[in-house]
């Protein structure tokens, strides 16, 4: 089974003074990508959450958010030692530059944890990150799962959409094949027509009209082109099938396919008959290659 990069989740753990909320959104993208929001004293999860995500998810845009609400009274605390520095900066710099203004309450306290919340701690303080360690992977868990459970449902009907447009042009390959072949006596019709009108000329240069008939039958052979095209169809199935990151594989077959259905388009433009019926078979194989593309982005 397939995996859709898209999802979304959602996990809480409610504590005696807390309640701690995990949010996750996922899309697709090329390679595994996540942007994190997390309450200032729990950046030190941030490694711990990010590596979780990318065992669990893989690949694709992550978007993760935090959210941490506290009951109960709430303390705050000045962090004096850092105020303290902050103000002797502005004081060097008053002097040094002759400034007259001076440092506002306003002013100190928008700066970067000079009030500290709670007990004055942060979580990487020994109990606190007991407190909070374990509530937080239960939330990111439950998340996780959701977010998983979405990815699966839809990647199922991505796989089912898939095998579908795979069979689609599996068909368009077989309608060419027979095209070619129904086609083959009326390119014979009109490279034995091309000779005759050539051989009247009777200083021509025979070898090299055998090479120029060679050269018209070669061109417009698209035996190759079919074989492949039939190899890499069977491989993309097979794929559909298999364990872990399958999508830029699944995407590089898509583009080998592209391949062989231009140059299809390509020998086939200027051949007569029933032949030229494959152009329209290649037309409609590109169209369903792009549309394969466009979903195949969204697999893990």
């Amino acid at each position: 089974m397939i995996f859709s990069m898209t999802g979304f989740g959602q996990g809480q753990v409610s504590g005696d003074d807390f309640v701690l909320a995990v949010t996750l959104k996922t899309v697709n993208h090329r390679f595994f990508d996540v942007s994190l929001r997390l309450p200032q004293e729990f950046q030190c999860f941030e490694n711990r959450i990010k590596n979780l995500l990318k065992q669990r998810l893989v690949r694709g845009s992550v978007s993760a958010a935090v959210n941490l609400e506290k009951s109960g009274e709430v303390e705050a605390k000045l962090n004096q030692p850092l105020a303290a520095a902050y103000l002797r900066a502005a004081q060097e710099m008053k002097s040094q530059f002759n400034l007259s203004s001076d440092v506002s309450v306003d002013t100190l306290l928008r700066l970067p944890n000079v009030v500290v919340m709670g007990n004055g701690n942060f979580v990487e303080e020994g109990p606190l990150r007991e407190k909070y360690q374990t509530p937080l992977e239960q939330a990111l868990e439950a998340a996780l799962a959701q977010v998983n459970e979405m990815r699966t449902r839809e990647g199922a009907q991505l796989e089912q959409d898939l095998k579908q447009r795979t069979m689609a042009i599996a068909d368009r390959v077989e309608l060419i094949d027979a095209a070619v072949r129904s086609g083959e006596d009326a390119l014979f019709e009109k490279l034995t027509a091309d000779v005759s009108r050539m051989t009247a000329d009777a200083n021509l240069d025979r070898g090299r009209l055998a090479q120029e008939v060679a050269y018209l039958a070669e061109k417009s052979d698209v035996t190759e082109e079919i074989t492949r095209l039939r190899s890499h169809l069977q491989q993309f199935l097979e794929m559909l099938k298999a364990e872990g990151e399958i999508g830029k594989k699944l995407d590089f077959l898509l583009q080998e396919m592209q391949r062989e259905a231009n140059t299809i388009l390509s020998k086939t433009a200027s051949v007569p008959g029933p032949a030229r019926q494959a152009g329209d078979h290649g037309i409609a194989i590109k169209a369903e290659i792009e549309k394969l593309r466009e979903q195949v982005q969204n697999v893990v």
